[in-house]
């Protein structure tokens, strides 16, 4: 793929740098440290962006500061931006960049070994004519990319998925002290359970070569914190009086 550049920092960049060279795609690589003079030259002749980053500065910076990858777009044609960031900046990325640039997001469930063993999942938020055109790059991720929709998708896709492992993880967790609460044999609960507790394993489900850490957690957090803040804004999910139709009152019983 001509005019292919990766920028972002992190060992997602190492990692997606090694898998496109790899695959013969030859990516230009700009990195954090880079002076004026590098970034002119890494502008030169970029046609499609890969910006791999979760925080919100470094995105800042890289498309309307410093480099101004996302303002002074010459000959851009696609920026894909690989990292889960909170989903109302994605979406509002898309009335900040010209036109003539197709925006995809590209979150991942996975960690740092299986990005580099080709085993992540991706999750592309891109039009179907934008996907067409990045094929090459998406090949050579040697991973699942499941297209959710359009520009934005793909961070929803990826933040309810850990939003629904963390809530299940949660869950479970409170059934199992209510069930130490009862005197519950453990052994005899696992066997009762079966499959019932795989939420013990949600949102770290993805990544089991690698140890859960205080980053970790925190990732998801601040991923759920996210959701909450954007999902069903000022939406009425329930029409008048369905609700008595779908759940009907039962009898005051004392519980014991």
């Amino acid at each position: 793929m001509r005019g292919l550049g990766v920028t972002g920092t992190g060992r997602a960049g190492r990692a997606l740098i090694a898998r496109f060279t790899a695959a013969g795609l030859c990516p230009e690589h700009l990195a954090e440290t880079a002076d004026a003079a590098r970034q002119a030259e890494f502008r030169l002749g970029l046609q499609v962006l890969v910006l791999v980053s979760d925080d919100v500065a470094e995105v800042e910076a890289l498309l309307f500061e410093g480099p101004r990858l996302g303002r002074d777009v010459g000959m851009l044609s696609h920026i894909v931006i690989v990292g889960t960031l909170p989903l109302r900046y994605v979406r509002a990325l898309r009335g900040r960049i010209a036109r003539q640039v197709a925006l995809a997001d590209l979150p991942f469930s996975g960690g740092m070994r299986a990005l580099s063993l080709g085993r992540a999942a991706f999750h592309l938020g891109a039009t179907p004519e934008a996907a067409a055109e990045i094929a090459p790059l998406l090949q050579a991720l040697g991973a699942p990319v499941s297209r959710m929709g359009p520009f934005g998708a793909g961070t929803a896709a990826k933040v309810m998925q850990d939003a629904l492992a963390t809530s299940a993880n949660a869950m479970t967790r409170l059934a199992l002290d209510w069930a130490a609460a009862q005197g519950l044999d453990d052994r005899a609960l696992l066997d009762m359970s079966g499959t019932l507790l795989a939420g013990l394993n949600g949102p770290l489900r993805d990544r089991p070569e690698e140890e859960t850490s205080a980053v970790d957690c925190d990732h998801l957090s601040e991923a759920v914190e996210a959701a909450l803040d954007s999902a069903l804004c000022g939406a009425q999910l329930t029409p008048p009086r369905a609700h008595g139709q779908i759940v009907r009152p039962g009898k005051d019983r004392t519980l014991h």
